[in-house]
């Protein structure tokens, strides 16, 4: 469990959705809490949408349905969806829309770790690694997406 609050620390800094405040620690001894995630393992690649996109999960990949994120208020957006397979490794798919989304995908990847431009499945975006997973985000008219996988040899199939 504790590999899965990495990731949603991670994801969620990554996107600026949240701050490192005590509430945010609560919100972590909560989540830390749950024995067991409800996931059904996939078997074969799955294609799901999150907001108005389309993205394959590989088989093996389950959805954690319960911290599946999807918020909306005037013309903004956040969702968000987590997967993960019977290694425990994860795969998690961030769309934020907004009729005023930052100009620079740089504000959506954190610091620490080496990121560098690229560009997958014919998107221009910013890819980002570390020991346990990488980041790739790209921008789409007024969305910004986030993909966080095992490791950056994902995306190009999830992406469609």
């Amino acid at each position: 469990m504790k590999k899965y609050l990495i990731f949603l620390l991670v994801l969620l800094l990554a996107i600026g959705a949240v701050s490192a405040t005590g509430g945010f620690e609560d919100m972590l001894n909560e989540l830390d809490s749950f024995a067991e995630l409800d996931v059904n393992f996939t078997d074969s690649d799955t294609n799901v949408t999150v907001g108005d996109y389309n993205f394959t999960i590989p088989k093996g990949f389950g959805a954690i349905d319960m911290l599946s994120v999807n918020v909306s208020e005037n013309n903004d957006s956040q969702n968000v969806k987590f997967f993960t397979n019977s290694n425990h490794d994860m795969i998690t798919i961030s769309l934020s829309s907004s009729d005023n989304i930052n100009e620079t995908i740089y504000n959506y990847i954190t610091d620490d770790g080496s990121c560098e431009n690229a560009t997958i499945a014919g998107h221009d975006g910013i890819k980002w690694n570390n020991e346990t997973y990488s980041i790739f985000a790209f921008q789409d008219n007024n969305s910004v997406i986030v993909l966080q996988a095992p490791d950056d040899t994902y995306f190009e199939k999830m992406i469609n």
